[in-house]
């Protein structure tokens, strides 16, 4: 099994059997609703769902016996018990939008993602390099080109968005030069501060407070796709990378090998 499409029925279903009382990252409202009449009628339709499309099969027609199809069991128990967990959001444009949640374990990275009409898309990545490869098709960076990484000051780098914004290169030439940021890195990395920002990584808490150490923002896309983020050492400084993958692949490892406490 590479992955599954289940409704909202049969997830809810699923997450009942490992005694879920929560999915970070995504609105769980109609996984666990609150009455009780809401809830059992829920849980039927998401067993015979189950049944129906052939996750659920019967072992022992004389017991009523049926097995869960192994791997979606483990996929739904990660997402149900994470070690911790990263969210990567498409914003802009609307019509690319999308949000993809990664749910790490021992075991491996499962991937959750709502989709139309309250339909859920379940998978595996096998690795943290595979996992890259998913977020930059998700976030637009796939074909983003490594060369280049440059910090500044955080409000040098507020002048330099503002400036993109209005058109006003000179003085954010002058801030990226001084930041070792080549010509053609400039045109470049100015064109993407100057347009709305397409997405963002973030590491999701379970105590619902956010640490902006560990969130990025995107800019750009495709070869010109940037991600903004804080440095690790001083917090005052804005860290600018292209978006390749393999920047992905180092980010999701800084971050999943020393979580915040």
């Amino acid at each position: 099994m590479s992955g599954a499409e289940l409704g909202t029925p049969e997830f809810a279903y699923l997450l009942a059997t490992v005694e879920a009382q929560d999915v970070l990252g995504i609105d769980t409202r109609e996984l666990f609703p609150k009455a009780a009449k809401k809830r059992d009628k829920l849980y039927a339709q998401g067993r015979s769902d189950l049944e129906a499309n052939g996750w659920l099969e019967p072992t022992d027609s004389t017991t009523g016996e049926y097995d869960l199809n192994a791997e979606l069991f483990h996929i739904v128990a990660a997402i149900a018990s994470p070690d911790f967990v990263l969210a990567s959001l498409r914003e802009h444009p609307p019509e690319a939008s999308g949000l993809t949640v990664y749910y790490f374990t021992e075991d491996g990275i499962a991937e959750l993602a709502p989709i139309a009409n309250g339909r859920f898309r379940l998978g595996v990545a096998p690795d943290r390099k595979v996992l890259a490869s998913h977020m930059a098709e998700l976030l637009g960076t796939k074909n983003a080109k490594p060369a280049i990484q440059g910090s500044l000051p955080r409000t040098d780098f507020k002048k330099v968005v503002s400036a993109a914004k209005k058109g006003q290169t000179e003085k954010a030439n002058e801030l990226l030069s001084e930041a070792g940021v080549g010509e053609k890195k400039i045109d470049s990395l100015l064109a993407a501060a100057g347009e709305p920002a397409n997405g963002q990584i973030v590491m999701v808490p379970g105590n619902g407070q956010t640490d902006e150490g560990r969130r990025a923002t995107v800019l750009g896309q495709g070869k010109t796709a940037w991600l903004l983020f804080q440095d690790e050492t001083d917090p005052s400084k804005i860290v600018f990378v292209n978006g390749c993958e393999d920047s992905l692949e180092a980010i999701v490892t800084q971050w999943t090998e020393q979580p915040p406490d």
